[in-house]
């Protein structure tokens, strides 16, 4: 941690503002420095993986030192004839690696990174051609022997399933691949990477965006477009000057890498501005059950896995998962564990809420209902066509033909159980309110927690945080 500390002074002395903030991710991995509309202009324009150190930034790494130490040791002739350098190339790589691997942070996804990247390196000394699926899978189980709880998380999900995704159609397409490459010359090879930015780009994409669409709600339109202009300069401009200040870094000389890099960063934030702009560069997702997933990744993987034609039974699971989404019903009625805050859906489209104070649940509901802004109880009431109403009690809604009274005062309680079908109140119930389909009140909420209520032709569900959560030791 001091390393990477003192790692980031001498960047931020040499290169303030910032491009110097994202030379820092890349170099320590500490994201902190960099303002939140750089980050809404990466998610949005689909560039946001070039800052989290994965398979991208340790690949280049170590590829970079590979090469460059292989050439080094080829340089002494008598030294290349009798040794095998090539071994010794992949030894100082996979150093290297590590070290980045700790400088950076060691994040899920870069603890697979690395592994495979280590497993690669230990056939290169071996004599045995590197990457496939058992690398993969070594990966993973690794991670999952010392840390299974990553199994959940967005960050071994995303990774996995592209990496997953890109071995597999690499692998199926590697004698074509293998083919045009051989003929002609630097036109054709500089055709073919450019090709190959587009095509893993679009396979990577696709294999993560179910999960980007499950856990964040937003898939970014545009992002083919984007990485096809910063995918190249990251990796033959970016990282190999980024590589270049960590051996500066000891003498001083630090801003001669600094410098260059840094333009290629402002060239790529300046893409990610640019297509972040277009209409409709990102499309908000509505939560998805958690079938859809477990669907789609069953059927992504049988997909993958398989080499003959039996894998494109995975097509129908992908396909099952993703109509099960598209007919994902959310909740109508949210209200959160202290009853002062309440979502309504009146429609696909629209989504009011009680306050309209930025706050983490409030920013968390709107997420999950798949839209970025929201109406306020203030102003739809006044809109005299609205079906709200409220009064120095509380307030009452009409939503799909039923009637729900919401109140934070006892002489409210009456009326309510008696004319509405869904009273909700943040103060307790006390009087004999069974007439309506449901009743929420204080006691409810502070032993269920936060609740979401579903409007159905035969009568009213209700999901609440504690049957999920389940009896635990640490919970009311």
């Amino acid at each position: 941690a001091r390393q990477r500390l003192a790692l980031s002074k001498a960047i931020f002395h040499e290169v303030p503002g910032v491009r110097g903030a994202v030379a820092v991710a890349l170099l320590t991995g500490d994201r902190g420095a960099i303002p939140e509309k750089v980050w809404s202009n990466l998610r949005d324009s689909g560039l946001a993986h070039l800052l989290a150190i994965s398979g991208l930034h340790v690949g280049l790494m170590a590829g970079l030192l590979f090469t460059v130490a292989r050439a080094a040791l080829a340089l002494f002739y008598w030294l290349a004839r009798i040794f095998p350098v090539k071994k010794w190339a992949a030894v100082i790589s996979l150093i290297g690696a590590f070290g980045y691997l700790q400088v950076t942070g060691s994040t899920i996804p870069t603890q697979r990174a690395f592994l495979m990247i280590g497993m690669g390196l230990t056939e290169v000394m071996l004599d045995r051609v590197p990457f496939s699926m058992t690398v993969v899978a070594w990966a993973a189980l690794v991670i999952l022997l010392i840390t299974p709880e990553s199994l959940m998380t967005a960050g071994f999900q995303m990774s996995f399933a592209a990496v997953v995704a890109l071995i597999s159609a690499y692998e199926a397409m590697g004698p074509i691949l293998g083919q045009l490459r051989s003929r002609g010359g630097w036109g054709r090879r500089v055709c073919l990477y450019c090709g190959g930015v587009l095509l893993t780009t679009l396979i990577a994409g696709t294999a993560t965006s179910p999960f980007a669409a499950f856990h964040f709600n937003r898939v970014a339109t545009y992002g083919l477009a984007a990485n096809l202009f910063a995918v190249p300069v990251m990796a033959l401009w970016i990282m190999p000057w980024g590589l270049a200040t960590y051996f500066m870094l000891p003498f001083g000389w630090q801003n001669l890498g600094l410098v260059p890099m840094t333009a290629g960063i402002g060239f790529v934030l300046d893409v990610a501005e640019r297509v972040a702009s277009w209409p409709g560069a990102v499309r908000l997702i509505l939560t998805m059950p958690n079938a859809v997933l477990i669907l789609v990744t069953l059927g992504g993987l049988w997909l993958c896995i398989w080499t003959t034609r039996l894998h494109l039974l995975g097509v129908g699971a992908v396909a099952m998962g993703l109509l099960i989404g598209s007919v994902a019903d959310p909740p109508d009625i949210l209200i959160n564990e202290r009853g002062n805050l309440h979502a309504v859906r009146m429609n696909a489209d629209e989504i009011v809420v009680s306050s309209d104070r930025p706050g983490f649940v409030r920013d968390s509901w709107l997420r999950r209902y798949g839209v970025s802004i929201s109406r306020s109880w203030k102003a739809l009431l006044l809109d005299t066509n609205a079906p709200l109403r409220c009064d120095s009690l509380g307030c009452q809604i009409s939503l799909k033909g039923r009637r729900i009274a919401i109140s934070k005062d006892p002489r409210a309680h009456e009326d309510d159980c008696n004319s509405a079908d869904i009273p909700l109140s943040s103060v307790p119930v006390r009087i004999d309110c069974t007439s309506p389909d449901v009743v929420i009140d204080r006691f409810g909420l502070w032993r269920e927690g936060t609740y979401a209520i579903y409007l159905k032709m035969g009568g009213v569900r209700v999901d609440t945080v504690q049957q999920y959560r389940g009896s635990r030791p640490w919970s009311p």
